[in-house]
């Protein structure tokens, strides 16, 4: 019913003076969306070039920016609303001028901030050759032959971007001029990909089972299964001094979870279903912080974002558990995962003086694991 009404005032409507006096901003911006509505308006009055501006804005908070510089909206006039997305839309327009092009030639394309927003710029009449992945985990499109979404697209890596290669099967991009560009790039199988193209990419594999390549799927899988029946208490805890460094999970660090003043990594694990039932009797309702002092996670967060998290177990009672957790950077320093009964939203602090309780089983374990303190 409102559509309707907005219709019936557009057809109404002869310059764009008349339509700034008739329509705010929230209502111009729902016509841009609608089956292109302004966008028609703008075409039937010679108003091409804005028309054709609109369809290239992927974004709806850089859309009322664009109509408010074009239309010249008194911003004094604007509600809360419209003027906390074009407040979003300048920092992202601000990004622009940080972040592309630096160091590339390309000064054109496209820059996305989530995945949604990178669908959309497929869906952008002619697409882009050009894509900027800011900050975030993107799974992009793998082209099978010219014509498919994806062929013929640089993509640029910003803010430590990662993008994720969910493929199965080797993958060739070469083939389709997919190039990839100062990027983290995850593959989730153990496959080769064709990429002499690309250039500046660290490749973070997700298949690695244990630290020790000693132990198979089958041992751990046995173990899990808990002793055999020729298999006493003793037995099976000293098959558990084998199960050290098992990779029950995955996370991808965030920048908006690290509290830079008391240097803490909220992570939110994501775990492995094959452990199931052990993760839920270990994990279940907990909170999840590493200590990590600010220059170690700037150079963690630029370089391996993508984190196995590792687990030790233990098997009191002929029964498997989990004894404590963690993750190993590239140059071999483990960092431990302290587990806090506290809901995520109550900040957590590290004890200055060291007089508190270090808790979590897992805390600096032979001087090498960074403690979190808890209040």
């Amino acid at each position: 019913m409102e559509l309707d009404l907005l219709k019936e005032r557009l057809a109404n409507t002869d310059t764009l003076e008349e339509l700034k006096a008739q329509f705010d901003l929230s209502e111009l911006t729902l016509l841009a969306k609608k089956d292109d509505l302004l966008q028609e308006w703008m075409r039937e009055h010679f108003y091409d070039d804005l028309s054709e501006a609109i369809e290239k804005i992927i974004d709806d908070d850089e859309l009322r920016l664009l109509l408010c510089e074009q239309l010249e909206i008194d911003m004094s006039l604007l509600s809360d609303f419209d003027a906390d997305a074009i407040g979003r839309a300048l920092i992202k327009r601000q990004n622009r001028a940080l972040y592309i092009g630096e160091g590339e030639e390309e000064t054109g394309g496209v820059i996305v901030y989530s995945q949604k927003e990178l669908v959309k710029a497929f869906g952008v009449d002619g697409g882009y050759t050009v894509i900027y992945l800011m900050d975030g985990v993107f799974h992009i499109p793998v082209p099978k032959s010219e014509e498919d979404r994806g062929a013929n697209v640089t993509y640029i890596g910003r803010r430590n971007a990662v993008v994720e290669l969910s493929n199965a099967s080797d993958v060739d991009l070469d083939a389709f001029n997919v190039v990839l560009k100062n990027l983290q790039v995850v593959l989730k199988h153990n496959i080769q990909v064709k990429c002499e193209k690309s250039s500046d990419i660290e490749f973070l594999a997700t298949n690695k089972i244990a630290l020790s390549d000693t132990l198979t799927e089958k041992d751990i899988y046995l173990f899990l299964h808990g002793k055999n029946a020729l298999e006493n208490d003793t037995a099976y805890a000293e098959r558990a001094i084998r199960m050290k460094g098992i990779a029950i999970g995955e996370v991808f660090l965030d920048s908006k979870d690290y509290d830079a003043e008391y240097q803490i990594f909220r992570i939110k694990p994501v775990w492995r279903m094959d452990f199931l039932t052990v993760v839920r009797k270990f994990a279940m309702d907990k909170f999840f912080g590493c200590y990590i002092p600010s220059k170690l996670a700037q150079d963690i967060y630029s370089k391996e974002r993508y984190q196995i998290v590792y687990a030790d177990f233990s098997a009191e009672g002929g029964v498997a558990d989990i004894s404590c957790i963690y993750l190993m950077i590239s140059d071999g320093r483990r960092i431990d995962i302290l587990l806090a009964d506290m809901p995520d939203e109550i900040p957590i602090s590290i004890e200055k003086d060291n007089t508190k309780k270090l808790i979590g089983s897992g805390s600096g374990l032979n001087g090498i694991g960074y403690g979190l303190y808890l209040i």
